[in-house]
């Protein structure tokens, strides 16, 4: 009977280990373009665009995988805070064409802790082939490049 249970949990054991080799397998193909999983959400608004929302701070920002990355602090700590990256939806004629995004912070939050975040927002579906990201409030220019299928 004992020979039974040892099989069984082995078993259950290699099972449980095959499963997650295929999860993590298939969680990496479909993370190439935003390894990661709390990506917030790009949101093509004009009014949104124009509003201002809550006080925060953008230390730093970068393209990675085709996701726009930003560090960011702000006040809070005990509520909730969301973050969104805002397209107003026009498009600068130029090569290649440059387009005005904002973050927008809504914090309803009371709460005076600094929290530190890496923000993520992925840019695969703005625009087809290479753009430049003119974000508000940061000084340098940010250049999406797309892998473009050759024929």
């Amino acid at each position: 009977m004992n020979f039974y249970k040892n099989i069984s949990s082995f078993s259950f054991i290699f099972l449980t280990f095959i499963v997650g080799i295929i999860i993590i397998t298939n969680a990496c193909k479909t993370s190439r373009i935003c390894n990661n999983s709390a990506c917030h959400p790009v949101i093509k608004d004009p009014l949104l665009y124009d509003s201002t929302g809550s006080t925060f701070e953008l230390h730093r920002v970068w393209i990675e995988q085709q996701c726009l990355k930003a560090d960011v602090s702000y006040s809070g700590g005990c509520g909730t805070a969301t973050f969104a990256l805002v397209w107003n939806g026009s498009m600068m004629k130029s090569l290649p064409p440059q387009i005005p995004m904002k973050i927008i912070f809504d914090d309803q939050d009371n709460c005076r802790s600094i929290i530190h975040k890496t923000l993520c927002f992925p840019l695969h579906d703005i625009y087809e082939s290479t753009f430049v990201i003119l974000l508000h409030g940061y000084e340098h220019p940010l250049s999406v490049e797309k892998n473009e299928k050759k024929q």
